[in-house]
């Protein structure tokens, strides 16, 4: 994925928020992604208030999928975060949990389908699924928003790590009566050599709590 190529040590971390954002927004779909990022570091860099219209209309046909496509990577996130915590827990009864907060906020107008039904919602960003946990649970435990960014602005390294962490954790993990892991093993986006080396050398560790994200906030951030 050459998006990653922009993901360093050097790169400005706004910059790299909004690649890793796009990944997770679209990650089958490049023009779009390459699109976004685009139209975000020409905003960024803008001296005049025209300049940075022009650029937002260059994505004006995203803005509906982006907005919906945060509240399925929520949902999704909070789903397999969840039952990779606890293996225990009913998927179909924690997706009609999420369905029912997100449309009594008139927030979301698509029931939450099953993670396994690639024509569903929730399909598309199978991949990236192991993103979005993290981003819940930041969100959850930190008490605080990202705001337009999916990874901490400054904390890209850390973000991927954590991700990754959980990556190998989701694909270890069963339920009961699942035939496969939480994750299947090769289905998430690969990592560029160079990404896996550096974050060998980062320093964070996945924790896990009792104060899981659940249906009641996923609307809120």
């Amino acid at each position: 994925m050459r998006d990653f190529e922009l993901i360093d040590d050097r790169a400005a971390d706004p910059i790299v928020a909004t690649v890793i954002t796009a990944i997770m927004l679209w990650p089958d779909e490049p023009e779009k992604r390459q699109r976004w990022v685009e139209a975000s570091v020409a905003i960024a860099n803008a001296d005049e208030l025209a300049d940075a219209e022009s650029a937002a209309l260059n994505v004006e046909d995203l803005l509906d999928e982006e907005r919906e496509r945060r509240l399925h990577g929520k949902s999704v996130g909070t789903i397999i975060l969840s039952v990779t915590g606890n293996p225990a827990l009913s998927v179909g009864r924690l997706q009609d949990q999420i369905s029912e907060e997100l449309i009594r906020e008139r927030a979301y107008h698509i029931r939450p389908q099953t993670m396994r039904n690639r024509e569903g919602p929730h399909g598309r960003l199978r991949s990236v699924a192991h993103m979005w946990a993290i981003h819940q649970l930041i969100i959850a435990q930190a008490e605080a928003d990202l705001y337009d960014f999916l990874c901490p602005v400054g904390f890209h390294w850390e973000f991927l790590k954590l991700a990754d962490q959980f990556r190998a954790r989701a694909e270890a993990t069963r339920t009961p009566r699942s035939p496969t892991t939480v994750m299947r093993p090769g289905e998430a986006i690969l990592l560029p050599p160079r990404i896996v080396a550096r974050l060998a050398t980062v320093d964070a560790e996945l924790w896990f709590s009792s104060d899981l994200p659940t249906a009641d906030n996923l609307g809120e951030k």
